[in-house]
């Protein structure tokens, strides 16, 4: 079965979906035929027009605002979501932020906020979604995680922990959920042109760079196919 006709009909969610990754993630899925729903937490512009865009090209797509680590935002954006596009049959939980620094000078806030928006939000959004999936016998969840759960950099206490909780949670969903017909899986994104590799030192960039295999940085728009997403 084609990947066109096999999407086609069905729903989609992106978090963060209105730039980088997120984005060429929710562009893949409307080219192959979803109703995609896109969450965004600023740059509502941004948004908006890459909504006008798929809809220009014949795509269903809707764009809410959503804050992923705020419980209450999320059911709102999902339940928005449901009405505009029906029940959701794909989750991809993409939104994430870093706030990079050495542990000494890593505050609580800091801390927390990146828990929130990287485990808590991705609690919230598959408890938004599971019941109805489990009901169907049919659904999908992708998190986007990243090699800094295994390999991280200086200064990224945060961000790892973050991703390395979020892999644990991706295995233990998926023992949850496999026999209901619920896949659940992780993907994790080397270097990708985003705005969020633009903080990255240059030193450590290249240091990266060295060791991918094809020596060169990816684009948000092939993490959905080569990153086995669809």
């Amino acid at each position: 079965m084609s990947t066109e006709l096999f999407l086609h009909g069905r729903v989609a969610i992106v978090t963060g979906g209105s730039r980088g990754i997120g984005r060429g993630i929710a562009e893949l899925l409307v080219e192959r035929g979803a109703a995609v729903g896109i969450a965004y937490r600023e740059r509502e512009d941004d948004a908006r027009a890459l909504e006008a865009a798929m809809r220009a090209a014949g795509g269903r797509a809707w764009v809410g605002k959503c804050d992923v680590a705020d419980e209450k935002s999320v059911a709102a954006f999902f339940e928005h979501a449901v009405a505009e596009l029906g029940p959701v049959d794909i989750l991809v939980n993409n939104a994430g932020v870093s706030r990079d620094a050495h542990i000494a000078l890593l505050g609580l806030p800091q801390w927390q906020q990146v828990m929130h928006v990287n485990l808590d939000g991705v609690y919230h959004c598959v408890r938004a979604v599971v019941r109805g999936m489990l009901l169907r016998r049919w659904g999908r969840i992708i998190n986007v995680s990243s090699p800094s759960a295994r390999m991280p950099l200086p200064g990224q206490s945060a961000y790892a922990a973050s991703k390395a909780g979020l892999e644990g949670l991706t295995r233990a969903l998926s023992r949850d959920l496999a026999g209901k017909g619920v896949l659940v899986n992780a993907v994790s994104p080397g270097l990708v042109e985003t705005e969020m590799l633009d903080t990255m030192p240059a030193a450590a960039r290249e240091a990266h760079l060295r060791a991918v295999a094809m020596g060169r940085i990816g684009t948000p728009q092939i993490i959905g196919v080569d990153g086995g997403l669809l």
